[in-house]
């Protein structure tokens, strides 16, 4: 949770968990400044990223970036945007400041 509204990142875990994209580790994303919502993946994981923006309540801007953590296949850092689109209520952050950040584990190599 990025933003000071407590327990957002965890009821947009939740709602994503429904919506079949499993989430990883929760993370809060300092200074809380982060003006819109942007999923960050690593090269070669465009159609995972694409996916998981489709199942968004929120537009996310797509982009590929190698510094997101050695053990993730993306990361979804929710901006100050969410307060001004359908998903507040969906996730009760209607007129609150911030930003959260999702982070989602790369699979286990077997």
């Amino acid at each position: 949770n990025g933003n000071g509204v407590e327990g957002l990142a965890g009821r947009l875990r939740k709602l994503m968990n429904k919506r079949s994209v499993e989430g990883g580790r929760l993370a809060n994303l300092r200074p809380y400044q982060t003006s819109a919502t942007v999923i960050y993946y690593r090269k070669g994981q465009a159609a995972v990223a694409e996916e998981v923006a489709s199942r968004m309540p929120i537009e996310a801007r797509l982009e590929m970036s190698a510094d997101i953590g050695d053990d993730l296949e993306l990361r979804v850092v929710i901006g100050h945007d969410v307060r001004h689109a359908s998903a507040c209520a969906m996730l009760a952050a209607c007129g609150q400041r911030g930003a959260v950040q999702v982070a989602s584990r790369r699979p286990a190599d077997h």
